[in-house]
């Protein structure tokens, strides 16, 4: 079966790396799967040629793009695609057309709320939609004309096993030293873009209140983004630069978790944060925003704490009961880390795209 992955672009981000694991996992039982970018390459787009994942580029241009349509229509032909599977908006509106016009069925997945509205004819040229979480499928059928037996809620799967780097003491101290944290600071850690959707600043903020009170505790922040002179402007007008460490974009995401004694999530929105997943199956005790999907990973109390979103004094105080006892953290963390192993393997979200792939063939023509 060759299916096709339509995105905007390979940029660093949780929809993108989703769309190259998934990629590479139907390569490596039996599909022919390929990624296809509308605007530009991305950041991630070596991660996926490492992978030996074909990826072709269309330089989508500015406003409606009537040409890359037809292109795209082409493109499908002439790769004999059996499926197009589209993430979000832009692939959507273009890929799905494209794909009618192509005589190839295909499938949307919505990777968090909708923040556009598509007319209903883009959404009825789907065979099926799938949507990261039930808040996604919620807000998707709420703010579009959507049959819902349409709509099916797959969730983010990771790869465990990749998050398994159990550094030696040794290892973490000589890791810890290069990114300047001392080796005995108790760190809070963030990963992400750094955009206004992930919120930083409110961590910042959250983090300027705990060091106040507490000694020997730092702030690592891991990705890059258009807010990053932003937020060191904003932590230097806190007066924390010492105590905050901007580590840039980094691939060794397992190991920079293992550095971290907390995670913490501040976005305004989310769909299923990866990072999340991937901090609980390294066993790190989870602070999150009550947003998006938060809550359908993160059981209050148990694998975590949810606090509400842009109150920097939630996440001082749930941070803070964490560093206050080392055995409730602990807990929390192994408790996320069976649930990850439990519900969230890569293999599973794997299973059921295939199963709907499956669907859409036997229902073509």
């Amino acid at each position: 079966m060759k299916i096709i992955q339509v995105v905007s672009s390979l940029d660093f981000g949780g929809l993108e790396k989703m769309v190259i694991q998934l990629t590479e996992r139907l390569n490596q039982t039996g599909s022919e799967c390929s990624i296809v970018c509308l605007e530009k390459e991305g950041g991630l787009v070596n991660e996926a040629l490492r992978k030996n994942i074909q990826v072709d580029v269309f330089s989508k241009k500015d406003g409606f793009d009537m040409d890359l349509i037809w292109n795209l229509k082409k493109y499908f032909q002439r790769e004999e695609a059996d499926i197009v599977h589209t993430h979000n908006f832009a692939p959507l509106i273009y890929a799905s057309t494209a794909a009618k016009l192509a005589g190839v069925p295909c499938m949307n997945t919505r990777h968090g709320r909708a923040d556009k509205k598509a007319p209903w004819i883009f959404w009825a040229l789907n065979k099926k939609i799938a949507a990261v979480s039930n808040d996604a499928k919620e807000q998707l059928l709420k703010n579009n004309r959507i049959k819902s037996e349409k709509v099916k809620v797959v969730y983010n799967g990771i790869d465990i096993q990749s998050m398994r780097a159990d550094l030696q003491p040794n290892e973490k101290a000589q890791l810890r030293q290069s990114l300047g944290i001392k080796a005995d600071s108790f760190v809070i850690g963030n990963i992400g873009r750094l955009v206004r959707e992930k919120d930083q600043a409110t961590l910042l903020k959250a983090f300027r209140k705990i060091s106040q009170r507490t000694k020997n505790v730092e702030l690592l922040i891991v990705g890059d983004g258009p807010l990053k002179s932003n937020l060191l402007k904003l932590a230097k007008e806190l007066d924390i630069q010492g105590s905050v460490k901007f580590a840039g974009f980094r691939e060794d995401i397992a190991q920079m978790l293992q550095i971290m004694d907390v995670f913490v999530l501040s976005s305004i929105m989310e769909g299923i944060s990866l990072t999340v997943l991937e901090a609980m199956a390294a066993g790190l005790p989870v602070v999150a925003t009550k947003v998006g999907g938060n809550p359908e990973i993160i059981s209050e109390g148990k694998t975590g704490f949810l606090v509400p979103l842009g109150y920097p004094e939630r996440i001082e105080s749930a941070v803070k009961r964490i560093m206050a006892d080392p055995r409730l953290g602990r807990s929390l963390g192994e408790a996320g880390r069976l649930r990850v192993q439990e519900n969230s393997q890569l293999e599973h979200m794997v299973s059921v795209y295939r199963e709907i792939y499956d669907e859409i063939k036997s229902e073509k023509g």
